[in-house]
């Protein structure tokens, strides 16, 4: 009270103190602003408290807030009891825990982001990037437990934490690996978000709750980097009969991908698509895993260059099967076609068409823009049909239903 006291007197400000049970609420929407399928358990530990929350494929459920900070499990207030002693008796009042167990277990909080940040330098895990990163909840269990019996001597050794933060993170996992211990959940998978940006998705209006969190991301970096009059829908929709069979997770990649198709335009040209790249891996975009932002990295790269090359784009691979790798050829090759034939400008591609059949990728062009095409057009529609592994082929719409083959 004397604290918020003195806030008010020097700012004019009102202060509110967040209850535990609004902690816990805020934190979740947190959560879910960032991850909108989250199911499973959220926990954030802060300094002094631990809250739970249950999400039901983006919604809240049951919440419970405990005393199970590390500041508050300092040896100095515990008695004659252990840290895993007081943790166990908190925990075993949560009765709705064990619904969820098997289920995924949601990580907020600095001690374990720092838990993510060392399981990373431990692995090898080559993007460092803590918004996503999932670890089999065996695995995240076992390692848990056994870094909380190392010294603090013992854990400045591993990269990248601070003395502050390595005070706190022996108690931070064995919070963590007790909790484990009952939701036993296939995947730990840290969120970034949390009670903050919970804050600020709470005073959102329904409708832009609702919103992708990615195409929204998107749609603002647009604003951003936009170059041409050429707007991203008139692409999408342009190379969409290519992709009739493309999965939901595909099709709002793609959308994704020509929403960011000019995200390097201002970058010298022989490194465009190295930071087109770096950049897509890099952005700190929610409602996206790993995966797929190494799919996005990957057909920005295709967009911008006819071919990959180099450690960072190698590092992407390695992050996807080959299916997906596919897919971003496709999506980028197709963007690199529709800039190329358009020059950024609107309205021209609306004058063409792409068809895609078993043998064959077309691009139908009318008789008055038959003099606009040229070698790196026919190279470029080469590339798509590469993509698709077909044939290219230019058909113009006063010519007979023979197809001219492209070079």
């Amino acid at each position: 009270e004397e604290f918020v006291a003195e806030v008010s007197r020097r700012t004019g400000q009102t202060v509110q103190i967040v209850s535990g049970k609004e902690e816990a609420r805020l934190s979740g929407l947190g959560v879910i602003c960032g991850m909108p399928d989250a199911e499973g358990v959220m926990g954030d530990l802060g300094g002094g408290s631990l809250e739970l929350m249950a999400l039901e494929k983006g919604a809240l459920g049951p919440s419970a807030t405990l005393p199970l900070g590390p500041l508050r499990l300092a040896p100095a207030g515990l008695g004659k009891r252990t840290v895993r002693e007081v943790v166990d008796q908190a925990l075993s009042g949560v009765k709705w825990l064990t619904q969820y167990r098997g289920r995924t277990f949601f990580p907020v909080g600095g001690a374990w982001r720092a838990f993510a940040r060392v399981h990373m330098e431990q692995t090898d895990y080559p993007l460092h990037v803590i918004h996503e990163y999932r670890i089999p909840g065996r695995e995240a269990r076992d390692m848990a437990e056994m870094l909380s019996h190392q010294s603090v001597k013992s854990l400045e050794k591993i990269i990248g934490l601070s003395r502050r933060r390595l005070e706190t993170l022996p108690t931070g996992l064995i919070v963590l690996e007790r909790l484990l211990g009952i939701l036993q959940p296939k995947w730990v998978r840290f969120s970034a978000f949390g009670l903050r940006e919970g804050f600020f998705f709470s005073n959102l209006p329904e409708h832009e709750q609702q919103r992708d969190p990615l195409i929204a991301h998107a749609e603002d970096e647009r604003a951003r980097w936009r170059r041409f009059e050429l707007m991203p829908e008139e692409i999408h929709d342009w190379i969409s009969p290519l992709f009739a069979d493309e999965t939901p997770t595909e099709a709002r990649l793609r959308h994704a991908a020509c929403l960011l198709s000019d995200i390097a335009w201002a970058e010298h040209p022989d490194y465009r698509a190295d930071q087109a790249l770096l950049r897509i891996l890099r952005m700190p975009v929610p409602g996206i895993d790993h995966k797929e932002r190494a799919l996005l990295a990957l057909a920005l790269m295709w967009r911008y260059k006819s071919g990959l090359r180099g450690a960072e784009a190698s590092m992407a691979l390695n992050l996807i099967e080959d299916d997906w790798a596919a897919v971003a050829q496709r999506v980028g090759t197709s963007l690199r076609l529709a800039y190329n034939l358009s020059g950024g400008a609107p309205g021209l591609l609306t004058q063409t068409t792409l068809r895609r059949d078993r043998a064959t990728i077309t691009l139908v062009v009318p008789p008055h823009l038959r003099n606009q095409l040229g070698d790196v057009t026919e190279r470029r529609l080469a590339a798509v049909a590469e993509a698709f592994d077909v044939k290219p082929a230019i058909v113009f719409a006063d010519e007979a239903p023979a197809a001219r083959s492209a070079r």
